[in-house]
This record gives C-alpha cells, structure tokens and sequence, in this order.
C-alpha cells in the first residue's frame, strides 16, 4: 500500500537517508525543514517551515494530507544549558501533535527522542521510564511526555543512539579528522559497552516502526534505534585504522582524568579545550540499553561494522576530495 509519509527534519543527517529510503520505497513524502536538502533528487520534496511556526505547519498538513507522520526536526546537539535553549524540541513537538491530531488522514505518529532521556549507564526499568541527561536530553523527555499525554492519534516513540554514517553532521569534521591525524587518545584499558547504528540499518529500523502495515501492532511503544552493544575502542580503532593504517593510541584512565580536569577549568575560565568531564564521562560509562526494546533487523539487510566504516570513508575522502578541488 502507498503511504503519504510527512518527515519533519528531512534534510538533517539521518532525515536525508530516511527521505531517500522512503522514495526507493513508492511512497509519496514530504520534508518539512528550515534548510533545504544537500541532495538535489531531494529538492522537490522539500517544503521549507519552520515547526515552531504554529500556523506554517498546520498548513503543510492541510495541504499534503499525510497518513504517516516521523518527526525528526530537533535542536540534536548537546550546545544548552536549560531546556528554554531547545525550543524545537518543546514547542515544536506540541505544535506537530497538534496537526497529528488535527489531521483525520494520520494514522501513525513516530516521534524521534534520544537515548539521553535516561542518563547513560542506567538501565530503566521501563519504556515509560526518564532520567535525563543534559539539558538536551531533557528537552526531549519533555517531548515524550507530551507525546504521551496529548496525541490523540496511534504513535510510537523512537530513541536513536550514536548514529553514524555518510554526512554526519560533525564526525567527518571533528572525530574523523581528529583519528586521521593521530590526535585521538582513547581513555582506559579496559572495554567500555556502547551503542552505535549504522545510518542505513538505523533508517530501515525506523521503517519498520513508521511503515507499520498495523499501526496498534506499535502503537504505545518505545524503541530504541541501534545495532547492538559494542566495545567503544573496536568502533573507534575501525576508522582510526582506516584512516591512518594504526590503531588509536590508549592511555590509562587516570591520565585523562588530569586532561578533563585541566579541561574543566580552562573552560570555566572561557577557554576552549578538547577534553572535559562530560566528554570522559561519556566515553568511559557503560551504557545500558534494553535488548527487548531495540527494533529487530534482518540479517541479509543489515549492514556490519566493516561494511559501515568503508562506505564511511569512501564518502569522507570523496567530499575531502570536492573541498579539495573548489579551493584550488
């Protein structure tokens, strides 16, 4: 059956992965989204709005009459120190479950959260459960809990983890370049337990929420958008290896202890530096995901580590090279 699919956020990193998939799939979508798309095959289906903007919104539903709805425009960084700093994330939510409820041709609502709803390192107890962590997280808690208590419409409640591919919004320019040269230190010895998702196997994931064939079959449900748990040092030596042939260096924990340490001071006194507590903090806690709620993939879909990072860096040293290329 063709879906009418409206994507809020359709030009952000996983947003332009998801409109691709959506489109290979012959459903008819939508992006709504304050920046246009990088890909010009995306451009046609771009509606520029801005979802804070209460009544810019309610006509893009008018207009499109969508039956499922994935909402992924979000502040999604950590730069805040209160939830006011996020307001995409609070007042832009209410204002799409307002149209979700508006609109009678919805039947499926996803609303895109994080896994910092729950501080890392603790395991909730259940779906329901929140313990934010930052003022991001928080902002998206909130998010949840107008999703719970306002949309009249069946929805679902996606938790993506560290999502990583091809035009991530800062990894190509920070980590990625950071491993290339070297400058990269891991923290510790031991293994540290974390969560990454490939972006293609994170997009069919979400299509497999979003395209439910029964909405009640997810309707009330939280999931948590991921590839499983990994040793951080096996994520980070993948590119580190392929981008400089050797392995990150590591130091032991108490060495970076002293850099954050030094970190946290230099930033109190408004200098830059690029370790701090929060940074060590989560690099080194376990994160705690519970296996029962992350979405199922199939085998011969999925995408490995191996598979991920080459096509990674293909992409990365291809744009490397188009940069390159316009400067000279």
């Amino acid at each position: 059956m063709t879906e009418r699919v409206l994507v809020t956020g359709g030009s952000g990193f996983i947003g332009s992965h998801l409109m691709a998939a959506i489109s290979a799939r012959g459903h008819a979508v939508v992006n709504l989204d304050i920046k246009a798309p990088s890909a010009a095959a995306q451009k046609e289906q771009w509606a520029p709005c801005d979802i804070k903007n209460a009544q810019a919104l309610t006509a893009a539903f008018n207009d499109f009459r969508p039956t499922r709805v994935i909402h992924l425009a979000a502040k999604a960084n950590l730069n805040g120190n209160t939830v006011a700093d996020f307001p995409d994330n609070t007042l832009g939510t209410e204002n799409v479950v307002r149209c979700v409820n508006a609109a009678s041709s919805v039947e499926l609502f996803v609303n895109t959260s994080t896994q910092y709803v729950v501080m890392p390192g603790v395991r909730p107890p259940d779906a329901s459960y929140l313990e934010p962590y930052t003022a991001y997280g928080e902002s998206k808690a909130v998010a949840e809990r107008t999703v719970r208590s306002d949309c009249k419409r069946p929805w679902s409640i996606i938790r993506p983890t560290n999502i990583w591919g091809p035009r991530h919004a800062f990894f190509p320019y920070e980590l990625w370049r950071y491993l290339e040269l070297r400058y990269y230190v891991h923290p510790g010895l031991k293994p540290v337990r974390k969560y990454y998702g490939y972006v293609e196997n994170a997009v069919r994931q979400i299509l497999y929420v979003a395209l439910a064939e029964h909405p009640a079959d997810v309707n009330g449900k939280v999931w948590y958008i991921t590839d499983g748990a990994i040793d951080n040092a096996e994520w980070m030596n993948g590119f580190s290896i392929g981008l400089s042939g050797k392995p990150v260096r590591r130091v032991p924990l108490p060495l970076w202890r002293v850099g954050a340490l030094i970190g946290d001071f230099l930033e109190w006194l408004g200098l830059g530096f690029p370790v701090n507590g929060d940074r060590l903090f989560r690099l080194t806690v376990n994160e705690s995901v519970p296996e029962e709620l992350i979405v199922p993939q199939e085998a011969e879909e999925f995408v490995s580590l191996e598979e991920g990072i080459a096509k990674s860096l293909e992409w990365y040293r291809a744009t490397r090279l188009q940069v390159d290329a316009v400067r000279l």
